[in-house]
């Protein structure tokens, strides 16, 4: 059996995560600050094949003593992800994104883990022109705090590996949708399905932008794939993982056909980025195929504020921005 650490495996996308590894009968070990609470995982608990470790990515003790050996692969999830909460605590956006990945790839090079996944994002390409669909090899533009650690920790983590035994494979990730245990509604196709439902108005800037998007479920298919590939050839490789790409007005228009949208466009605003992303080199070198599509996410969201599975959806604890202040003040004693 393969053990798996998830670092920051409490969050959006780790739920999912955690859950799939765990079917297709992975060990897995999460280690995670609690930022975003733990009650969606109580009913893994019981489970033999699960363990939880509370800790701050940056206490490199901590870390030192947990991994060792045994482990096949580390996931790395674990970082400061909401544009605001990255500008309002730079320093600690620095030390989480950049510097503390970076010393957890040295902790993996000295244990001789075998594979390392780090989660990075689309956003590094910030700005594409015209129709142009940008690949893995084109020019980054990371034009936030938070896209710029990536960038920086993409680019040590690739020079590391040159010369370190884990196989290092990167994920540029879209932006992420769809429904997850640890739900969040900051993210622009959740949090118009949500407003939509609620008969909410939302706020649409910059609406005629482009993006591309990325299902929760896609997304860890995306990590299980490479964590099951067997050769050396995604060796200090980077994909993009999207399921499309749409413009916000192309989204309202697609949302509209399922429940009456009220938005305001809001012409100006502080995000400039516009681009699109190509997914050809993961489809053609690991034969990965997003399974979900825009409207079956926005289903799914939309009947499980209905049903009341989503209790007050409106409330700030299902958004990044809005974290317990409080623990992003960790201090090493």
């Amino acid at each position: 059996m393969k053990k798996i650490l998830v670092t920051g495996g409490l969050g959006y996308i780790g739920s999912i995560l955690i859950r799939d590894l765990l079917t297709q009968g992975f060990e897995v070990v999460i280690y995670d600050n609690f930022m975003m609470g733990a009650q969606h995982i109580l009913d893994l608990m019981d489970n033999d094949k699960f363990s939880l470790i509370k800790g701050d990515i940056r206490d490199t003790e901590k870390l030192n003593n947990i991994i060792d050996g045994s482990f096949y692969a580390i996931v790395h999830l674990a970082a400061y992800v909401s544009h605001q909460l990255c500008e309002n605590f730079q320093a600690n956006t620095m030390e989480v994104n950049q510097n503390a990945s970076i010393k957890l790839y040295k902790f993996a090079s000295i244990r001789s883990i075998p594979k390392f996944i780090f989660i990075s994002t689309c956003s590094n390409y910030g700005v594409t022109e015209g129709e142009k669909y940008a690949t893995e090899d084109d020019q980054l533009h990371p034009l936030s705090l938070y896209a710029q650690t990536k960038v920086n920790t993409e680019l040590e983590l690739i020079k590391l590996a040159k010369t370190s035994k884990p196989r290092l494979t990167i994920l540029r990730f879209g932006t992420i949708f769809g429904l997850s245990p640890r739900m969040r509604f900051d993210l622009l196709i959740n949090e118009i399905s949500m407003k939509a439902t609620m008969g909410t108005k939302i706020q649409i800037y910059s609406p005629n932008s482009w993006r591309p998007y990325l299902h929760v479920k896609d997304a860890s298919e995306s990590i299980i794939q490479i964590i099951n590939f067997e050769t050396n050839d995604i060796s200090s490789q980077i994909f993009n993982v999207l399921s499309f790409n749409i413009n916000k007005n192309q989204l309202i228009t697609e949302i509209s056909k399922l429940i009456k949208v009220n938005f305001e466009i809001v012409e100006d605003g502080n995000d400039n980025r516009n681009y699109k992303v190509s997914n050809e080199k993961i489809k053609n070198k690991i034969g990965f195929e997003p399974k979900y599509n825009l409207i079956q996410g926005v289903v799914q969201i939309i009947e499980a504020i209905k049903l009341g599975i989503i209790e007050d959806p409106l409330d700030l604890k299902y958004t990044n921005d809005h974290i317990r202040w409080t623990n992003l003040d960790f201090v090493l004693e």
